[in-house]
């Protein structure tokens, strides 16, 4: 348990895809990113080592794509079929070729350590209010 108010040290964070959102393609396209596989884990190490190969998949007007996650910077994971692209320009942002149908829901867990104790915390809205970082 933690006081209202108590500043909350974590140590690792986790984003969760609870329900893909999708993307619409409205014109030829070009998907452009790191192709990541089929997958349902990515893990921080796998995520920033160089093993993923950069690739261009061409994608066809009618094509529904899986939006998994916005990540930054304009960046997000998509998925056609079963392969997983880190999209180094998320397709939302081209509105001329893509079309957001719906958003992908997602979570946030953080590790959080209070005196002796850690455990994982769902970061919702009613239970932690993101005022700064100390890092």
């Amino acid at each position: 348990m933690v006081q209202r108010k108590q500043p909350l040290k974590f140590d690792h964070t986790l984003y969760r895809t609870i329900k893909a959102g999708r993307i619409r393609v409205l014109m030829p396209a070009y998907l452009e990113g790191r192709i990541l596989g089929a997958r349902n884990r990515l893990s921080t190490d796998e995520y920033y080592s160089d093993k993923f190969p950069s690739s261009k998949m061409p994608v066809k007007p009618g094509r529904d794509i899986e939006y998994l996650q916005y990540r930054a910077e304009g960046t997000c994971f998509v998925r056609i079929e079963s392969v997983v692209i880190d999209a180094s320009s998320c397709p939302t942002t081209d509105r001329s070729a893509f079309r957001l149908e719906t958003e992908p829901t997602t979570e946030w867990w953080i590790h959080v350590i209070v005196d002796q104790t850690a455990g994982w915390l769902l970061v919702t809205d009613s239970n932690v209010k993101e005022v700064g970082r100390e890092f």
